[in-house]
């Protein structure tokens, strides 16, 4: 299963956070894949909710299903636009947990198998591992691609990252 792209932008914003760019009015902006800071606050010159609609044929109610220590499991229950459940659907079971960080709280969110709460109960602990060792690899291949940057003398410097 793959994780939710919730857990990329998620690393994404907390990585990208402590990004201070000099330009010459000392704003603080920074774009990585057209998401733009400005100090903690996420701002962008692009409207993306001016197009937004519902998919009513595609409706979820979600049930948060937790143990108070490790993590909880959100059942996604398939509805129809009138409240009740679509039968034609099957249930969907998202894994969410913490990761305490140095910077706070790393929230962890993968798609867990199973058709049922017990199932996804026992696939929960493979599952947010594999997430979590993904989570890894990608901050890695990123220290990477940050390393081999080449850098040109006499061009401006767009900023410098934090640690």
């Amino acid at each position: 299963m793959q994780c939710l792209t919730f857990l990329a932008v998620s690393f994404i914003l907390i990585r990208f956070r402590k990004v201070v760019l000099e330009t010459h009015n000392h704003a603080e902006q920074y774009s990585a894949s057209k998401i733009y800071f400005k100090g903690d606050t996420v701002v962008s010159n692009q409207n993306p909710l001016k197009d937004i609609k519902i998919n009513s044929s595609n409706l979820y109610r979600e049930e948060s299903i937790t143990d108070l220590q490790a993590g909880t499991i959100k059942q996604m229950i398939p509805v129809t636009v009138d409240g009740s459940n679509d039968e034609s659907r099957t249930n969907i079971f998202v894994g969410v947990t913490q990761l305490m960080s140095a910077n706070g709280p790393l929230p962890i969110q993968c798609e867990l198998p199973g058709t049922t709460l017990a199932e996804a109960i026992v696939s929960f602990p493979a599952e947010i591992n594999k997430a979590v060792e993904k989570l890894i690899e990608e901050a890695k291949r990123m220290q990477r691609e940050a390393a081999t940057r080449i850098v040109v003398p006499g061009q401006e410097q767009r900023g410098k990252i934090i640690t």
